[in-house]
């Protein structure tokens, strides 16, 4: 009886330890970013490049990204999608079964997903 239940305080010991943040994002995590124009490939979805290279999240590697600092935004509210405007965004990874299928007539950037974003003032 006495394992039984120091095998139950080491189960819920090591269940604690193994418990991890599920969001990197922090509130202050704002990126610089430009708007370019509705993807040619992936319709209704716009490509945006980032503006200030020392302030990138940390999840971009941009030894993986042919055309690195441009990528797919999903989940670009309607009201930011107009070329050349400046914005600032949170952002993560995408998750899978996130993507979006696209042609393959231009140019092929990794997708990023939009958390939030305004007008850069």
């Amino acid at each position: 009886m006495i394992n039984f239940k120091y095998f139950l305080i080491l189960i819920f010991v090591i269940i604690s330890f193994s418990c991890k943040e599920n969001n990197p994002v922090q509130e202050d995590d704002y990126y610089n970013v430009k708007v370019l124009m509705e993807d040619i490939d992936c319709h209704t979805i716009y490509d945006i490049e980032f503006s200030d290279m020392s302030n990138i999240p940390k999840f971009i590697d941009s030894t993986q990204n042919a055309y690195f600092p441009v990528f797919r935004a999903l989940n670009l509210p309607e009201n930011l999608k107009f070329p050349n405007l400046k914005i600032k965004i949170k952002c993560r990874e995408l998750q899978k079964g996130e993507e979006r299928p696209c042609t393959f007539m231009g140019p092929s950037y990794n997708f990023i997903y939009i958390l939030s974003a305004k007008r850069d003032e």
